[in-house]
């Protein structure tokens, strides 16, 4: 029905498509938890509504519209909650004065047991307190598992496998710690190939002491593909048989709106091997700023994290954190939270497909069901079609080559795009863009 339709008619009957979607863009409305000290009969209903509204006018046509930042809107931030959040934890500190509570001293060094138990029951029945350690987030997380696993003699060589495309800043983690890092291979079709990552595994001309894969298997950042269970368990056994650890980043694992929800964690659908290691965060499922997650391993791993002399220090690296997200767990605040993230960025991501959709040279070969990010294939433009976006349309994207995807000089290129960011008019508007410029630079290169 489009294709008699200009650009702009396009991209007007996709915004009212997306207008007219049941889910309201500028709010999140649900119920709050309950406080654990009101019964369920008191407990109130609240209507979380943003402290920014994300329908305002569309920004001029000189500004620049950044669809690059994976960062959450500052209206999707958990402001109320964490004030309830924080003056529920001033009332239990002001009983306690005699006896300062443990969050304000040295903590136990894989993490508080009070907090630990609260996010073993959030992540899952089967997740056991005792594979648990606490961490300031992803990145810390990585960081810290790459000290701990790479080779303890300087001479040894460390691979690192990783997705291509993947996480744009994960290489250098690995890189800090002297590793060489490698693509893994990947099926066409999404994913690792583990019986080709078996080959390189075995190969004699991979001369490691030392080697890990690198991935992350739901709601993936850049591409939104998921590893259906089969494909975790092959891949972890794989690894296992070739004596790989596999550090699965599930970031995203829990911002995920598909239908049945997202396949185990990597390390539970792996049986809990202990090759298998599963890194999670509150970053993108609440708050960034928190900087509180955690690391799900086998239990000689959670020693050797919590041997490393600086947590031995510090007495853990997240006592007061941990403590707020204990609360933030206990009151339901963070499932509050999470259920409106998911309704609003479904929402979001379905418009921008729609949107993208008007234009035959766009493709979209994962249709996000969770996590940040749109993946596109743009057939028909020059590689330095990226480049001049924001000199010549104002618009930043981020091109796929920076997340390891290289195409040839005819084949076009790959972008992501960030649906959790910006404004919805800004998003609009960016994706209007994008368009122009996709229709232009097909035109000029044929």
């Amino acid at each position: 029905k489009y294709r008699s339709m200009n650009d702009d008619e396009r991209n007007r009957a996709a915004r009212a498509k997306y207008l007219s979607l049941e889910s309201p863009v500028d709010r999140f409305a649900s119920s709050s938890p309950a406080s654990s000290t009101t019964s369920s009969s008191r407990s109130t209903t609240r209507t979380l509504t943003t402290t920014k509204t994300t329908t305002s006018s569309s920004k001029s046509s000189n500004s620049v519209i950044d669809l690059l930042k994976g960062h959450p809107n500052d209206a999707h931030l958990p402001s109320a909650a964490m004030s309830r959040i924080l003056l529920r934890m001033s009332k239990e500190l002001s009983k306690e004065l005699s006896s300062p509570s443990t969050c304000l001293n040295y903590g136990d060094e894989a993490g508080n047991k009070s907090f630990l138990s609260h996010l073993a029951s959030y992540i899952g029945p089967d997740c056991d307190v005792k594979n648990l350690f606490v961490t300031n987030g992803i990145s810390h997380g990585l960081d810290m598992l790459t000290a701990v696993l790479r080779p303890s003699d300087p001479s040894s060589s460390f691979v690192v496998f990783v997705e291509k495309p993947s996480y744009f800043l994960a290489s250098s983690i690995f890189r800090n710690h002297g590793a060489t890092v490698l693509p893994a291979p990947m099926l066409p079709t999404g994913g690792v190939d583990a019986s080709a990552l078996a080959l390189a595994l075995s190969s004699p001309s991979l001369s490691a002491s030392t080697t890990l894969l690198y991935t992350i298997p739901t709601n993936h950042n850049p591409t939104g593909f998921t590893y259906d269970l089969e494909q975790r368990r092959h891949l972890a056994r794989t690894c296992a048989a070739h004596g790989c650890y596999l550090v699965a980043d599930e970031v995203y694992h829990f911002l995920d709106w598909s239908a049945s929800g997202p396949p185990p964690r990597l390390y539970a659908a792996s049986g809990k091997d202990p090759f298998v290691v599963s890194v999670g965060s509150f970053t993108k499922v609440f708050s960034p700023g928190v900087r509180c997650g955690w690391v799900e391993a086998d239990e000689a791993l959670v020693a050797r994290l919590v041997s490393r002399g600086f947590i031995q220090s510090m007495g853990g690296a997240a006592p007061f954190t941990g403590e707020v997200m204990r609360v933030a767990l206990e009151t339901g605040e963070v499932n509050v939270h999470l259920e409106g993230l998911k309704r609003e960025y479904k929402t979001r991501s379905t418009a921008m497909a729609a949107m993208l959709r008007t234009c035959p040279k766009i493709t979209i070969p994962f249709v996000p069901t969770g996590g940040y990010f749109m993946w596109l294939k743009i057939s028909g433009v020059k590689p330095s079609f990226v480049g001049d976006l924001r000199a010549k349309h104002g618009l930043v994207v981020m091109d796929g080559s920076a997340a390891g995807m290289d195409v040839g000089e005819e084949d076009g290129v790959y972008v992501r795009l960030c649906f959790a960011c910006l404004d919805t008019q800004d998003m609009y508007e960016g994706i209007a863009r994008l368009v122009r410029a996709v229709n232009e630079g097909t035109s000029s290169s044929s």
